[in-house]
């Protein structure tokens, strides 16, 4: 048997720093494992409170947007009060020169009426006393 296959790699055992070096790399895979789950809870707590904050910001703005809204609220209705009580005064002045108005154009109308009437006793009395009306005017 000259042609005899080549027997294998006698078994030799392994060396204790192969075990060592196992051991160690388990240990790393855990700790990076723990690390990982740290972190991936202390991301969790972080959104959270990024959660909590941007909602307590949120209330906020909106608590000054109410304040604002009625502060706004409250400026148009005192100026819509103003303008009121002028277009109320504006009214009331309007409605006296109105009166006013009617009573002066009777007046007028009175006067102008005297006036004529005063006209046709002069004419009459100067027809009687026969004097031109040319030359009173």
């Amino acid at each position: 048997m000259a042609n005899a296959t080549p027997k294998s790699a006698p078994y030799r055992p392994k060396s204790p720093e192969h075990f060592k070096s196992l051991s160690t790399r388990c240990r790393e895979k855990e700790e990076l494992r723990d690390l990982n789950e740290r972190l991936l809870v202390y991301v969790n707590h972080m959104r959270s409170l990024k959660e909590i904050e941007e909602t307590e910001t949120h209330v906020q703005i909106e608590g000054e947007l109410t304040k604002v809204q009625e502060s706004l609220r409250d400026l148009f209705e005192s100026e819509l009060s103003e303008a009121r009580r002028l277009l109320d005064e504006t009214a009331t002045a309007k409605a006296q020169l109105e009166l006013d108005n009617g009573r002066n154009l009777d007046l007028i109308a009175q006067l102008r009426a005297e006036i004529e009437e005063k006209e046709d006793e002069i004419e009459k009395l100067l027809k009687k006393k026969k004097v031109p009306t040319a030359t009173l005017r």
